[in-house]
């Protein structure tokens, strides 16, 4: 989450709006692709030609982008990375958060004083 989240700041703060919204455009295709691979997820057939669609789409922004987005990439993947850790980690909401809180502390320290 931290990586995602640090990736949308310096996006934000560098002028590369595009690159971060593209980065949670691209998210629900890692998603599925996760999903597909690690939770045996099967799609329909329309949901095939949904996400068929979506990476059309996606193909087409980054032509329009002109350059390679590393940025949208990595917010995409680290926030699907995220979320299918969380399928797996069987805490209270509580105890989750607090968790991630404490280990995202140092590094956003780390991030705000540089």
């Amino acid at each position: 989450m931290i990586v995602s989240w640090s990736s949308f700041i310096y996006a934000l703060t560098h002028h590369l709006v595009l690159d971060a919204s593209l980065g949670y455009f691209i998210n629900p295709l890692f998603v599925i692709a996760l999903g597909c691979l690690f939770l045996k997820e099967k799609l329909s057939l329309f949901q095939a030609i949904a996400v068929f669609s979506g990476v059309c789409g996606l193909t087409f922004q980054i032509i329009m982008l002109r350059h390679f987005p590393a940025l949208a990439l990595t917010m995409g993947l680290s926030f699907a990375l995220y979320g299918l850790a969380r399928k797996f980690i069987h805490y209270d909401v509580m105890t989750s958060i607090t968790i991630e809180t404490l280990w995202a502390l140092p590094v956003s320290l780390l991030i705000f004083y540089l």
